[in-house]
Formats: C-alpha cells, sequence, structure tokens
C-alpha cells in the first residue's frame, strides 16, 4: 500500500512538473510573438496572448469558456476595475457586433468597464457605437504599442 501511495505521488509531482515547465515555455513564446504571429494565430490562442499581455500589466485575469461566455473572452481585476474584454484576431475590421457582445458582457458580469481588442481596426459603426456606450476599442496600432511595452517590462 505505502508502494502505490509512493508512486502515485511520484506520478503526481511528475505531472505538474512538467506542466509547469510546459507552461512556462509557452508563456514565454506568446511573450515573444508580435503582430506578425498574432495575424496567424487561432482564436484561442490570442485570448491566451491577451492574458499574458494583461497579467504583464499588473491585472488578474480571467478566461471565460470557449462557448457560453456571454459575450466575453477574458475578465480583467486591477484596484477597483472589472473589465469585460471581447478579443476580435480578424482579416478584415472590426464590427459593431463585438461592442454589441461586449456591451452585454459587461452587464451580466457587473463589470465597470468594457472593452473589444483586435488586431485588426473597427468600422465606423463599431467606432460609433463604443463612443455612444463607453466602450474601449484597442485596435491594431494599440495593440502594437501594448506588445512593444509587454516586451519592454520584465513583470509578468
Amino acid at each position: 500500500m505505502n508502494t502505490l501511495i509512493t508512486g502515485l505521488v511520484v506520478m503526481f509531482v511528475i505531472y505538474w512538473s512538467v506542466y509547469f515547465i510546459t507552461s512556462s515555455i509557452k508563456i514565454s513564446r506568446i511573450k515573444k510573438s508580435g503582430i506578425k504571429d498574432i495575424d496567424k494565430m487561432s482564436g484561442s490562442n490570442f485570448e491566451f496572448y491577451l492574458a499574458q499581455l494583461y497579467k504583464s500589466r499588473g491585472y488578474s485575469v480571467k478566461i471565460t469558456p470557449g462557448s457560453g461566455d456571454y459575450g466575453t473572452d477574458l475578465l480583467i481585476t486591477k484596484n477597483k476595475e472589472y473589465r469585460a474584454i471581447q478579443a476580435k484576431r480578424f482579416n478584415k475590421p472590426v464590427g459593431v457586433r463585438a461592442v454589441q457582445e461586449v456591451i452585454a458582457a459587461k452587464v451580466y458580469y457587473e463589470c465597470n468597464a468594457g472593452t473589444v481588442i483586435s488586431n485588426n481596426n473597427y468600422t465606423k459603426n463599431a467606432i460609433t457605437m463604443a463612443n455612444k456606450t463607453g466602450i474601449e476599442l484597442i485596435g491594431r496600432n494599440e495593440l502594437m504599442s501594448m506588445i512593444i511595452e509587454m516586451k519592454n517590462t520584465k513583470a509578468g
């Protein structure tokens, strides 16, 4: 019985060691990615990338489930800010629907702010809706600035 318990403990330690090492490698690779890499990422990898980006800025980050997320991909917290983030890795400008989704998520999760962040830019209607409702839009240029800031930061 003691041998079985010892074996299980060893397996547990090995599993979690491998998990943490591979997670650290993935995070390191993600942080080295630039906008051209982001343009090729899957949506879920883009969400993971943004999670690391916001962690490097001192936020607590929760990635929501892939479906049934009520219009948000990340929930971030820092000080008294609780923000819903809708991530859109698109090959074309992001439309008004993304803004509507984060408005709904902001209400559902009782956040005090909402953001749509994309590797692209936004349509005129998306910009108009965001301005009218107080939703922050982070487009390609702002994202590139955030990437540069993360690469120059040792935190995270």
